[in-house]
């Protein structure tokens, strides 16, 4: 039996009127200029931790943002993956997890792969000040376009995996 890959791509635009290639191969859309591959899991609401441990099993990690440009292309991902069209509760449970955490509630924001978080998308009065080490994982709010918050790690969202080049 042949096994035939296909390879799709396509031209999105950003909001900067920009165009960026992007290429789709098992669920997973490249970012052409890192390579870097992201999925949303889009299948249900997972707690901080077990949308890590989601992502690790399918080969990657919650996914980390390096610049603007590559945070506008995961917008646009978010966008079309349907997950703001989802019956929830409250609007903030169709916001998804990132790959930032801050453990010691000291700013100190890593991603998952360990690196220091560089660029950021804050939502106004974030992130907040906190006591609690349940608040230390970053999240993605849709109603705010997508900006970032500091979110209760227990909380069930839906996530977005990376898979780096």
């Amino acid at each position: 039996m042949k096994i035939v890959l296909l390879l799709c791509l396509f031209i999105i635009g950003s909001s900067h009127g920009e165009y960026t290639e992007r290429s789709i191969q098992y669920g997973y859309t490249t970012y052409l200029t890192t390579g870097n591959s992201y999925k949303v899991l889009a299948d249900k609401r997972r707690n901080w931790n077990d949308a890590r441990s989601k992502c690790a099993a399918l080969g990657g990690q919650l996914a980390s943002i390096s610049s603007s440009n590559e945070w506008e292309f995961v917008k646009v991902l978010l966008e079309e993956s349907g997950i703001t069209n989802q019956k929830a509760e409250k609007p903030v449970y169709n916001s998804v997890w990132l790959g930032g955490s801050d453990p010691t509630l000291k700013n100190d924001w890593k991603w998952t792969d360990g690196t220091s978080v560089t660029y950021t998308d804050w939502n106004t009065g974030e992130p907040s000040k906190q006591t609690d080490p349940i608040w230390s994982c970053m999240f993605a709010y849709p109603l705010y376009d997508w900006k970032w918050g500091r979110g209760k790690c227990p909380v069930t969202l839906f996530a977005v995996c990376e898979i780096p080049a």
